[in-house]
């Protein structure tokens, strides 16, 4: 401008695009006493020396007014630039994660921790947190990293692992009854959740109604030793190894009964996020343990030579297929309405074929005990989908939430996100906008309600052979999408079996609940084989073996 008296300083400064985005994870870098950029926090920090490069410099004879000397020699070293680091992060998935952080911010929690993982490669696709940060601006509140670095007791979670603890040493039966509601340990009294139990129940449906109980009766059986060791073999009590600063250990020591018990519930023991998910990938994986990981390669900025490409990395088996398998099961059970005892029918949604498992975990007191009060909790799940050949692991926990249920939606509403995007999801759930509410059908001539019932594009199913309906499910006044089954009842009851290649699960347990047989379900979704065919005369004394299969397929 040439105006006296004003300068100007030529310098540069690190500028992150998305701001408010992933915020920890990145980092950020600022100007240190030497004018060097320095990362401090974030893979920012943990690739510092990577991102740097390597300063250039020229050296030579110099007169008095500073210019090189004629003739004199001139050593030259050329400045190297830093590589380039390709994260595993997915733009798309990170934003509906953010989306999600902040519905569950409404309930204002203390923390937060949410986190999307390809369940067969361990690649971290999107994380968030509360509290967060602009890496612009750096009005930061907290300098740990609440994916990494926050260790807590996680709660019933931890249940997915001591109920496969004991599969894995042979001592679990899922049909075996056990007392539930409250069981004495030493001069301590473990009570289920609820206080009061739900009488005598199975170990299957104990899952299903996250009993400490039956995690407590499970741990005890097992003993110290064993449990340790199996929670050690799941790696917690280690660092993962993940490409990120200040990941913290956890600790799951435990010595007496009392404390036996309650680690196999998730307290008196802590852990961390990513410890969370990378023992949960066993179950996505048949057994096998998978690495998270969010550095996807490092590039020479200059060549465009891979320096390092992470990939795929198995740690080792943990539990047998089986094992996985029927811990799917029990999650499903969790989650999909099936069983009466399940903690987490608010996360279902149809079509999706989430499972998972919730948890609650109390807060210890600094000094002493635990902190009482309704919001003083972790409340956390950990989920995955489709369940019959899982592609995607999700995590969240938060600490001191006024209101879960926004912890709730936002991870229904970033499982529905994902799911879309990623096209892992059942197509005929895009027809559920349209509805329609039954009516009373009871002593109603069957053709009369068969017809009606078509025009409005719903299925019904008749049971026996008479021309009258004694009896209908689901009952007047339900509201259903369009498609749905509605089972009419007739006063005949020379039953026949009708075609039920192709439906679900719960529509089959409708059929036998009417009549009152018995079914074996092999496999997960959809049924595309039965042991009796159509038009079979059935009733009561039977037996039925169905199997099967997922519909979900994902576009190439």
């Amino acid at each position: 401008l040439d105006i006296p008296g004003i300068g100007f300083i030529s310098s540069t400064k690190r500028y992150y695009p998305n701001g408010d985005f992933a915020s920890y994870s990145l980092g950020y870098a600022k100007v240190n006493e030497e004018g060097n950029y320095v990362g401090e926090m974030g893979i920012e920090l943990f690739y510092n020396d990577e991102l740097t490069g390597k300063d250039g410099y020229i050296e030579y004879q110099a007169d008095v007014q500073g210019y090189q000397i004629t003739n004199t020699p001139a050593i030259e070293e050329k400045s190297v630039p830093g590589n380039d680091i390709y994260l595993t992060i997915d733009d798309n998935i990170q934003m509906f994660t953010e989306q999600a952080m902040s519905k569950i911010e409404t309930a204002s929690p203390e923390w937060a921790t949410l986190s999307v993982i390809n369940a067969k490669t361990g690649e971290i696709l999107g994380v968030a947190a509360t509290p967060s940060f602009n890496n612009n601006i750096l009005e930061i509140k907290s300098y740990y990293d609440p994916f990494t670095s926050y260790e807590f007791e996680p709660g019933s979670t931890m249940k997915v692992f001591s109920f496969m603890a004991a599969m894995e040493n042979g001592i679990y039966d899922g049909d075996s009854l056990y007392k539930s509601g409250s069981l004495k340990v030493d001069d301590s009294t473990i009570k289920d959740w609820n206080k009061y139990g739900w009488g005598k129940i199975s170990y299957d449906n104990g899952f299903m109604a996250s009993s400490n109980v039956a995690a407590s009766n499970l741990g005890l059986s097992l003993g110290r030793a064993k449990l340790k060791d199996f929670y050690t073999l799941l790696g917690f009590g280690t660092k993962t190894g993940i490409s990120l600063p200040n990941e913290t250990v956890g600790k799951i020591n435990f010595k007496y009964n009392t404390e036996v018990a309650t680690a196999s519930f998730g307290q008196g023991i802590t852990v961390n996020a990513v410890q969370m998910i990378q023992a949960f990938t066993s179950i996505s994986n048949k057994g096998i343990m998978i690495k998270p990981y969010i550095v996807s390669k490092i590039v020479n900025s200059e060549t465009g030579e891979i320096v390092l490409e992470n990939s795929r990395t198995e740690v080792k088996k943990v539990c047998s297929p089986e094992t996985a398998k029927k811990l799917i099961e029990l999650m499903r059970g969790v989650v999909d309405k099936s069983s009466k005892y399940g903690t987490g029918t608010d996360y279902y949604i149809k079509g999706y074929d989430l499972v998972g498992k919730t948890g609650t975990a109390e807060i210890a007191s600094s000094s002493g005990g635990y902190l009482s009060g309704s919001r003083n909790y972790v409340k956390s799940f950990i989920g995955m989908f489709p369940g019959e050949n899982p592609e995607i692991i999700i995590y969240v926990a938060a600490s001191k939430l006024s209101n879960s249920n926004y912890m709730k939606t936002a991870v229904k509403g970033l499982v529905k996100d994902v799911a879309t995007y990623l096209n892992i999801y059942d197509k005929s759930i895009e027809e559920d906008s349209i509805t329609y509410t039954t009516k009373s059908y009871i002593n109603k001539k069957i053709e009369d309600v068969k017809s009606d019932l078509i025009q409005y594009k719903m299925e019904p199913i008749i049971i026996g052979d008479g021309d009258k309906i004694i009896d209908q499910y689901p009952k007047a006044n339900t509201k259903l999408s369009i498609k749905n089954k509605i089972f009419l009842l007739t006063n005949n009851n020379d039953y026949k079996m009708p075609n039920i290649i192709g439906w679900s699960r719960n529509e089959v347990a409708t059929l036998s609940n009417i009549i009152g047989f018995k079914v074996t379900y092999n496999g997960y979704g959809y049924v595309t084989k039965s042991s009796i065919s159509k038009n079979t005369p059935i009733d009561s004394s039977l037996s039925l073996d169905v199997t099967l299969e997922q519909k979900y397929s994902k576009s190439e």
